[in-house]
């Protein structure tokens, strides 16, 4: 069994969704770190689930990260029997960069 490999495909200030292409009845684990972090020790990681479903792309959106960061991230397959595969290429990632320009149109006057 192969792992996919990751694809970004959209981030904000504390997030990154990512995807994949799905395999038929086969859960994931996504692991993922901080690049300045020198271990895999410490990640967090994500149990996903699998689906029942036509598509053949998989995705998952991982919050609750710093804004202006660079994770690395890496994927596991999961079979029925529990047993991870893995994992696939590191791939790294960054979250938006924090900016100080106004986000919208509106503006106010300064007495």
């Amino acid at each position: 069994m192969a792992v996919p490999q990751l694809q970004f495909k959209d981030c904000e200030l504390d997030s990154i969704t990512l995807s994949w292409e799905r395999a038929e009845g086969t859960g994931y684990k996504l692991e993922f770190r901080e690049i300045l972090v020198s271990d895999w020790a410490g990640c967090r990681s994500i149990a996903i689930a699998p689906e029942q479903s036509s598509s053949t792309e998989m995705s998952t959106k991982v919050t609750g990260l710093n804004p202006s960061s660079s994770y690395i991230f890496r994927l596991y397959t999961v079979t029925a029997a529990g047993q991870e595969v893995g994992p696939g290429p590191e791939i790294a990632f960054d979250t938006e960069v924090v900016s100080c320009a106004p986000t919208n149109k509106s503006c106010c006057t300064i007495s």
